[in-house]
């Protein structure tokens, strides 16, 4: 029996574009899938499917070996009374999220949101995660009032969280106090880690390792957001957007201003 009711609700956000699923950036985010339901587990971009719980029973069915061979294997909700055999455990949440912010794993970022919701007393959906997350986010002091929040990728072309919200949230990131840390260290570093490996070089590279930040794309933008080590040595927080029509000189252009920022330092602070 396939218990996959953790979360409620449907498993794709309407506003999605289905591309994203077919592309291999997201699966259907159900409670219980294996690899982000990818075709290959070893491609990052793999192809999801519509069925990842019963992708996951064949798994399952299929380690077991020919002592599950008769085995029918069928969605439902657990009954109560049932007797655990065996459970396995996950790497601590802290692990999660450097995972997601370094790689950008959309799977892996809509589930944050889900356990989220569900901390916060409410039920996994993606109704919920508006609420949910402002409720996570007040500790941080920052009023998130005007934010919209449709789901926990940002895939949705109808979440909206200004450029502003994002440099003050940085700033509490470099303060490295608390669970801030865990998002500080999970950051892609310029032309060194993660979604910003490939980036900062050529006419940039002198930025390289200066720039610890969170990339963002979907087909209407660009963004990047975090910290500059500056070339004077001052931290400084930013967040850069490019909506409309984008491609990777978007994305070169974006470097370019950041690497700007970068040489300059100080004198463009609010020092």
């Amino acid at each position: 029996m396939l218990d996959s009711t953790l979360f409620s609700g449907p498993s794709w956000e309407p506003t999605w574009e289905r591309s994203e699923q077919t592309q291999g950036y997201m699966s259907e985010v159900t409670a219980l899938q294996v690899d982000g339901d990818r075709k290959n587990p070893a491609s990052a971009t793999s192809t999801r499917s519509t069925t990842p719980v019963a992708n996951a029973g064949k798994y399952f069915k299929t380690a077991l070996g020919t002592s599950a061979a008769a085995a029918v294997v069928s969605e439902a909700k657990m009954p109560a009374g049932m007797k655990q055999i065996a459970s396995v455990y996950s790497q601590p949440i802290s692990q999660w999220v450097k995972y997601m912010l370094l790689t950008s794993d959309n799977t892996q970022a809509e589930y944050l949101a889900r356990l989220v919701s569900l901390k916060q007393g409410f039920d996994g959906s993606f109704n919920s995660l508006n609420a949910a997350i402002k409720m996570g986010l007040n500790a941080t002091m920052l009023s998130s009032a005007n934010l919209t929040i449709k789901d926990g990728s940002g895939l949705s072309d109808f979440n909206s969280i200004t450029p502003k919200y994002l440099a003050q949230f940085s700033k509490l990131v470099l303060s490295g106090v608390g669970n801030y840390a865990v998002i500080y260290q999970g950051l892609p570093i310029a032309n060194e880690s993660g979604s910003l490996a490939s980036r900062f070089n050529k006419e940039n590279l002198d930025a390289a390792g200066k720039i610890i930040a969170k990339t963002g794309w979907i087909k209407r933008g660009y963004t990047l957001s975090g910290i500059i080590k500056s070339k004077d040595g001052v931290d400084l927080v930013f967040a850069v957007y490019a909506h409309g029509k984008v491609d990777d000189t978007t994305k070169l252009a974006i470097d370019n201003f950041v690497t700007a920022v970068y040489r300059c330092g100080d004198s463009l602070s609010n020092n």
